[in-house]
């Protein structure tokens, strides 16, 4: 169609009136037939594996939704040069990037996009766009990897190592809560290094040790191939052949899947544990703690995740209402799931609460929130059946919206390719779980993930600004407000205990006042018994920051590679 109206808008082209009505009358024909995609269910079909081999995988998905003269170009080097020498593989993805940037100009503005980025498994060559193109594209930016000669583009070299070293130093300026997230990844996930320590590295770098990184990383590789758009499957299978011709001639050699690169990380026991360090910043004015409770690889349990993913739907108002509005613990408060790891099936899922404050430190932050969470408990446990329906539903609707643009659907379908994970119904499959999950399901999972001490395993992260320093008069305090906290919950709850006594009396006969009274005061008495049961006092297996390989050395991992039935592959 693309075609069509390029010609047609030439002088003479198509004048007739009888080619007008029959170009409408086919646009019409196939409007018909490609409906809408419906909001409440996806009709997106997934792609396909059109080809196998010891060199890599190719999948293929033609557009039949969007009807778009565009498409998406993806090839995954897979290579265990990635995770061994992060630091090389990010100045090789910018030398080339910064190298290509003025040859692809043209491309740019012909309405086609390229991009090289390092992975956790390797180095991503992609191009998007009009996709008449794109195979000639693609070629192109392959084959200036392969000739690419780090030591002839030291000029080059020395201006992207210097906007590395400046973005690493930079890094201690990010923000508390970012400086939190990133120490529970690193002590939580294998294969990353300290940005200190890649300071250090890239420091030493120099265009002859780019080369000879260059050469590992060529050397032995396999490729994962994805197509999706504008493009006919035979064209696919065709460009990924040449791709893949490209590397035989560069004497790139396939590699075994037990080399490939993989992320674990740690199965943490029960327990408490803390990970405390100042921010490296002086001039930082906010503090930050990140509570994680840790629930496990969901992804073999689509109960669990469709029971974790509704306590999500469900906390993330009460959490910010509490600790943002009304006691103003920080102006940066959320509640989410974050994801650690990376591989089929592997990911461990995790229910975090995060707060950025500048007037509490991270020892007060954590001791309100665990008050909260003992909390919520009671709110939790009181949902009505109308209320609990509408977080499902509205969690459903999310889960079920379909891409609206191209673009998203690739995204969707890159995601579960690339890790092997090839979940195509993953969240229809959630969406009917979450069917089954009832009150008493929630309370249950509640319970064990975030209240119980010989079920939960949570690991708090404080980063501390110079005015809450470490070990000062804040932990003392919080622990005090905290225990205040409690004597205020006990006193709020005997007081409702005693004015509901006396409204049943008032209200009804004596022995059934009397009766209603009991139980009224046998509620509240479960009020204060779950505010008494809020671990305050317990203290923390406290990790050492500076020494967090070695923890992590010391922890059993969970499994890298899993089917979705959660057997080890």
């Amino acid at each position: 169609r693309a075609i069509l109206k390029k010609k047609a808008g030439k002088p003479g082209a198509f004048a007739s009136g009888a080619f007008r009505a029959a170009a409408a009358a086919a646009a019409t024909a196939t409007a018909a037939v490609v409906e809408a995609p419906s909001k409440a269910k996806k009709v997106f079909v997934p792609p396909t594996k059109v080809k196998s081999s010891a060199r890599g995988d190719v999948w293929f998905k033609m557009d039949s939704i969007f009807q778009r003269p565009k498409a998406h170009m993806t090839m995954l080097l897979i290579t265990p040069e990635a995770q061994r020498d992060p630091v090389h593989m990010a100045l090789l993805t910018r030398v080339l990037a910064h190298q290509l940037q003025q040859r692809m100009y043209y491309a740019r503005e012909a309405g086609l996009g390229w991009g090289v980025s390092s992975h956790t498994q390797g180095i991503v060559v992609s191009v998007s766009g009009y996709s008449q193109r794109q195979a000639l594209l693609m070629k192109d930016v392959l084959e200036a990897l392969i000739a690419l000669d780090c030591e002839a583009e030291e000029p080059r070299f020395d201006l992207v190592k210097e906007q590395l070293l400046r973005n690493y130093r930079n890094w201690n300026f990010e923000r508390a809560d970012t400086h939190a997230h990133f120490a529970a990844r690193l002590c939580l996930s294998t294969g990353r290094l300290p940005v200190a320590e890649k300071l250090e590295l890239a420091t030493a770098t120099t265009p002859s040790s780019l080369a000879a990184f260059k050469r590992r990383l060529l050397k032995g590789a396999v490729s994962k191939t994805f197509v999706h758009g504008n493009v006919l499957e035979e064209d696919a299978v065709a460009v990924a052949d040449d791709l893949e011709q490209m590397l035989v001639a560069n004497g790139t050699n396939p590699i075994s899947k037990a080399m490939y690169p993989e992320v674990r990380v740690v199965d943490l026991p029960a327990g408490r544990y803390l990970v405390r360090f100042p921010a490296p910043s002086p001039t930082e004015k906010n503090s930050a703690a990140l509570l994680i409770f840790m629930a496990g690889q969901t992804e073999t349990d689509l109960k669990a995740s469709a029971t974790l993913s509704l306590l999500t739907q469900i906390i993330k108002e009460p959490a910010f209402t509490t600790l943002r509005t009304r006691e103003q613990l920080g102006y940066v408060v959320s509640a989410y799931i974050m994801d650690f790891g990376a591989g089929r099936g592997s990911p461990v899922s995790t229910l975090c609460v995060s707060i950025l404050s500048k007037t509490h430190s991270p020892p007060m932050i954590e001791e309100r929130s665990k008050i909260f969470l003992a909390n919520f408990l009671t709110e939790l446990s009181s949902t009505s059946d109308e209320d609990l329906q509408k977080h499902k539903a509205s969690l459903t609707t999310k889960l079920l919206e379909p891409p609206k643009r191209l673009s998203a659907e690739f995204a969707q379908w890159w995601g579960e390719i690339q890790y092997d994970d090839c979940q195509w119904e993953r969240y229809e499959e959630i969406a009917a779980a979450l069917e089954e999950v009832t009150l008493d399901d929630l309370v249950t999972y509640y319970k064990a993930l975030v209240l119980d001490p010989e079920t939960r395993r949570q690991l708090s992260v404080h980063c501390h600004c110079s005015k809450h320093a470490i070990g000062g008069d804040f932990e003392a305090k919080a622990k005090a407000k905290a225990a205040e906290a409690k004597a205020e919950a006990k006193a709020e709850a005997k007081a409702k205990a005693e004015e509901e006594k006396a409204n049943a009396k008032d209200g009804e006969g004596e022995e059934e006042g009397a009766s209603a009274a009991d139980g009224a005061a046998e509620a509240a008495a479960e009020e204060v018994e779950e505010v008494e049961q809020v671990d305050t006092d317990v203290e923390p297996t406290l990790i050492d920051f500076g020494e967090w390989k070695s923890w992590q050395d010391s922890m059993s991992l969970y499994a890298a590679d899993i089917d979705v039935k959660g057997n080890k592959a």
